[in-house]
């Protein structure tokens, strides 16, 4: 369990193109597995791309025979809200479909780091084909093949999520008008808001589904309902939603008021934790580069 006043664990993203697009083989994906995963894997994509290759998520598609899904429905909307588009493909279809897509996407744009996320199934020929023109494919599967040529990583090293621990640049936005600012004084309902600054600080908006998931994994008190403690912060001022258009519904996100004294407060702590760890690990390469020069 990590608190405000315990400085989270810093990662440092290595230099790499500015932006990921990612491709889903969902058939493959939950193939004996629940879908559940699914959403996982997508709400934890992000961080796992900066922390490895310094990208950041653009855009993304899914594949499957949605109709043929058990929740096939509430998976698109999950997928929609997470912003990737489902695409329908026949049964055992989806596979070529995606390359086809991706040889597509190689060829005529700019992915930057192009993302493969399957089951099982080996993408060898299409990695092949997007390093004679100079692209980059990461291959995320849930049981990984012992093929060395190419990068791949397993569905474990996405969901060890860590929480956010680099400075955040936050869009700005207007101060909302005729709120009434209240002191958070539940510890609980605090620690909540602790929670969302550090594992979402990093989103302008953040999506309900991963964030209710999130609160239920790290609060320490087992009874505290998310959804009540989502409301308790919307009742201080602290957080509130809004809906936003989609397909084929729409959905609800979660804004921060970056006005809300709490608010502030929080994440000035984080702020120093930033400071003290950015100090840290210039400490360290100094040491490695003197250590270096030993040598």
């Amino acid at each position: 369990m990590r608190y405000a006043s315990s400085p989270p664990p810093r990662s440092h993203a290595p230099r790499g193109p500015r932006h990921a697009t990612v491709l889903i083989d969902v058939d493959d994906l939950l193939y004996r597995r629940d879908a559940s995963v699914l959403a996982d894997l997508v709400r934890s994509l992000s961080g796992f791309l900066h922390r490895t290759v310094g990208a950041r998520l653009q855009s993304g598609r899914a594949y499957a025979d949605f109709s043929a899904l058990e929740d096939g429905s509430l998976v698109q909307r999950d997928l929609y809200g997470l912003g990737i588009e489902p695409v329908f493909v026949g049964r055992s279809a989806s596979d070529l479909i995606l390359a086809m897509d991706a040889a597509v996407l190689l060829a005529t744009s700019d992915p930057g780091v192009l993302v493969v996320v399957t089951g099982s199934r080996s993408y060898a020929p299409l990695v092949r084909r997007a390093r004679t023109l100079g692209r980059r494919v990461l291959v995320i599967a849930a049981e990984p093949g012992r093929d060395a040529d190419y990068d791949t990583f397993s569905l474990t090293d996405l969901t060890a999520e860590a929480p956010r621990s680099t400075p955040v640049e936050r869009t700005p936005r207007p101060p909302r008008e005729g709120i009434a600012y209240v002191a958070i004084e539940n510890a609980t309902t605090l620690r909540a808001l602790e929670v969302i600054e550090e594992f979402f600080g990093q989103y302008d908006e953040v999506y309900l589904t991963p964030l209710l998931r999130k609160l239920t994994e790290e609060m320490e008190d087992v009874e505290a309902d998310p959804k009540s403690l989502i409301s308790d912060l919307e009742g201080y001022g602290a957080v509130y939603l809004e809906r936003r258009p989609g397909r084929p519904h729409d959905y609800t996100v979660l804004l921060v008021d970056d006005q809300h004294p709490d608010v502030k407060r929080v994440r000035e702590l984080f702020e120093d934790y930033d400071e003290d760890d950015d100090a840290a690990a210039t400490e360290d390469d100094e040491a490695y580069a003197e250590d270096d020069d030993a040598l």
